[in-house]
């Protein structure tokens, strides 16, 4: 019997999705026209073909069980996205909601000043980091902030559960945009109209950079580390096809 200890420890509940009701939710785009889900739903199908079972909902499970979960099982990670000098990020499936979100787990790195004073070192960054995510989370929702939903247990350490932004930071349309004043054509088409229109762009994200940074500041959380890498693209247009670029920090 299951008595939910180990040595002395109680063992949080796993947590059990009703695969039914979660296959019908993220095949609701079909008929809802809900974006998100549609992502959802493209992420998952070309995995979800390959798995045994003779129904969806049995090959989503199938497709649960062969990755990693953390946050006592709540969230199913599907791959990596990116690392950074902080952390790994990871796309995962909250299989609560439905919801494709981003998990990134916390990976300060180890100094080089002996094996017990990096332990502390390393502890000490992770803490201050998490401290951050907590005071940003309750800050509850604004359009120019990144939504963060959740501080869970992961594999080796907690991870932080954000929404999943699919165009990434600024840094990677930077990148992309290198020869924009050549017109390059690895450049999105928005970006070959010449000057005038990345002007309004870098404005744009400006100014929806420091709305986030006055909301943050406002309620007496400062950032510390505002750079393309930590600006995130929502969209490139918006919907009258005006050249726009909405992000969140």
């Amino acid at each position: 019997m299951n008595t939910g200890r180990r040595e002395g420890r109680e063992i949080a509940p796993q947590f059990e999705p009703n695969y039914e009701e979660l296959w019908q939710f993220i095949q609701g785009d079909i008929d809802s026209g809900n974006y998100h889900l549609r992502d959802v739903s493209n992420e998952l199908t070309p995995e979800l073909k390959r798995m045994p079972g003779t129904s969806w909902p049995e090959k989503l499970k199938q497709l649960v069980a062969s990755h990693e979960k953390i946050g006592d099982g709540r969230y199913c990670v599907l791959r990596n996205l990116n690392s950074g000098g902080t952390g790994t990020v990871q796309l995962a499936l909250d299989l609560k909601r439905g919801l494709l979100v981003a998990t990134k787990s916390i990976n300060v790195g180890v100094s080089d000043y002996g094996a017990f004073m990096a332990t502390v070192e390393l502890e000490r960054r992770r803490e201050a980091y998490l401290r951050e995510m907590e005071n940003v989370k309750k800050l509850g929702d604004n359009p120019y902030l990144l939504k963060i939903f959740d501080i869970v247990a992961g594999k080796h350490a907690k991870s932080i559960v954000t929404e999943y932004l699919p165009k990434g930071d600024l840094s990677k349309s930077l990148n992309d945009t290198a020869d924009v004043y050549g017109f390059s054509y690895s450049a999105p088409a928005i970006y070959r109209r010449g000057k005038k229109t990345v002007d309004r762009l870098t404005a744009s994200v400006a100014v929806q950079a420091c709305l986030g940074l006055d909301f943050m500041h406002e309620h007496g959380v400062i950032h510390l580390d505002v750079k393309p890498q930590n600006i995130f693209v929502v969209s490139e247009n918006d919907k009258l096809g005006e050249e726009k670029m909405r992000v969140k920090l």
